[in-house]
């Protein structure tokens, strides 16, 4: 990778400055613990600092600082800024040119059956699981190369001889609901999704802060527990770009885009942008990640939401049972390595397994289904009772999504009260409103054109058909090419 430049590479600036870029150039082409990368049309460079390597942007500060420390440790004198830029520019150009291109990774990799977690702490150490358990490494034997954001925190070094039900000391949730809360914690971990959007709904005083604050610290440390709401789909996915796991916390409602772009981010989809100041340049977000929803109050009315949902109802705390926080997270820190230890040993057994495993029935989320009953062996649980609580949290968000939607209520109900149903949109919609009391608000309840009547239905499609309700749209009249709905009561699923 070592390239001898000649004086004139140094761009702008003094002779002098251009001399220094010349050497800033050569420090880092001419030695082996420095290596330059690309990936997603971004620079990084890796670097060795007291014997252990770290990789970041090209441009980040920290690159910078080291690249300044390097140099005055050489030649005995600082680089100006103007010679750091310049160098900097080239190295860019060099890490496009002759630099390896190799995925950059943010808490969580996967490389030939293994699954790497990046630690994050100050000795850049990586935990590298297989299916014959775990060890912690450093970056450097690791294939894989981890960047990390300014907020990310370390997570603590795992201990062995843990147990994963350390954690109900830390966690209110219903006794009923931990499988399902196990299981999302070892899908967190999973190197790529898709990944059930963990919804926690209570009353205040029920310790949903408190299980968010947990459930980061195991998974993904960071600066700041929750994330405030972006303002637009490119903030949001900027945000899961720079962190692993992903908590929003206060939703009062959920916006159109803001749905769209959490299912993305579940289930996967690119979002493309056009990149800033030019005309025709796209930059593309296409990133899954595990993502904590805390305050919903309408996913009842979001389906395609509630179609990647895993939702947790808490129950209020005995006041008799709090304690100071301050001694409560001190004993949390204490048991936290053990409790991270007893993770990686159920995805050390989730790598054993999850090719054996077959369902016989296939649910939403089907690869979350398939990974919780391949860690179910070895978590606290009853053997069964993982795809139990899934199936009663899937039907209860079906069930919720069909009753609490006014159109689509009256939609089941016409069919199951009478029989199946056939006509246009229109005619639809005029049966659905004459079912409808005068003193029932029709504004914005029942969609009335054609089209917001189609839009509707197909939304719901996956809820009305696990209740039981079957929707053909778009069925043509024969001889009048008119477009038909057709909607009948064919048994639940």
């Amino acid at each position: 990778m070592a390239k001898h430049l000649n004086g004139n590479a140094g761009g702008t600036g003094s002779p002098g400055s251009k001399a220094v870029c010349d050497q800033l150039i050569e420090l880092v082409l001419n030695q082996r613990q420095w290596q330059l990368w690309h990936y997603d049309d971004e620079p990084y460079v890796s670097f060795v600092i007291d014997g252990r390597q770290q990789t970041h942007k090209l441009n980040s500060p920290c690159t910078k600082r080291r690249l300044r420390h390097e140099f005055r440790k050489r030649f005995g004198r600082t680089p100006n800024n103007t010679a750091v830029t310049d160098a900097l520019a080239m190295l860019e150009a060099e890490a496009f040119e002759n630099g390896w291109e190799r995925p950059i990774h943010v808490r969580v990799a996967k490389h030939e059956g293994v699954t790497y977690i990046d630690l994050g702490d100050q000795s850049w150490r990586v935990v590298s699981i297989d299916m014959h358990g775990w060890k912690v490494i450093e970056a450097a034997d690791a294939p894989v190369v981890f960047v990390r954001s300014k907020a990310m925190r370390a997570l603590p070094e795992p201990r062995a001889d843990g147990r994963l039900d350390m954690l109900t000391k830390y966690i209110n949730v219903a006794p009923e609901e931990l499988p399902l809360v196990y299981a999302w914690i070892i899908a967190a971990f999973w190197p790529s999704g898709p990944y059930p959007l963990l919804v926690l709904i209570a009353e205040q005083g029920s310790g949903k802060s408190t299980l968010v604050r947990a459930l980061r610290r195991l998974i993904d440390p960071n600066k700041s527990p929750f994330q405030s709401l972006p303002k637009d789909e490119e903030g949001l996915m900027i945000s899961a770009k720079n962190r692993w796991l992903l908590a929003l916390d206060n939703l009062s409602d959920i916006r159109p885009w803001l749905s769209d772009e959490l299912c993305r981010l579940s289930t996967g989809g690119g979002l493309n942008k056009r990149k800033l100041f030019t005309d025709d340049d796209e930059v593309i977000f296409d990133v899954q990640r595990p993502v904590i929803l805390n305050g919903i109050a309408d996913m009842a009315s979001r389906p395609d939401l509630a179609d990647r949902a895993l939702v947790l109802r808490l129950p209020r705390i005995d006041e008799r049972q709090r304690k100071p926080e301050s001694e409560f997270w001190a004993a949390f820190e204490h048991d936290l390595p053990y409790i991270l230890g007893a993770v990686f040993d159920v995805l050390s057994g989730v790598l054993r397994r999850i090719e054996d495993v077959k369902l016989n029935e296939l649910p939403r989320m089907a690869d979350f289904a398939r990974l919780g009953v391949a860690a179910e062996p070895d978590l606290p649980v009853e053997p069964g009772s993982f795809m139990r609580a899934y199936w009663d949290n899937q039907a209860g968000l079906t069930k919720a999504a069909v009753d609490n939607d006014p159109f689509i209520a009256e939609v089941a109900a016409l069919v199951r009260g009478h029989g199946p149903w056939e006509g246009t949109a229109t005619q639809l919609r005029d049966a659905i409103l004459s079912r409808r009391s005068d003193d029932q608000p029709s504004d914005g309840m029942v969609p009335l054109s054609p089209n917001a009547v189609s839009t509707r239905l197909r939304r719901f499609l996956p809820a009305l058909r696990a209740e039981g309700i079957e929707v053909v749209l778009d069925h043509r009249e024969p001889g009048t090419g008119k477009r038909l709905i057709r909607i009948r009561a064919a048994g639940k699923h």
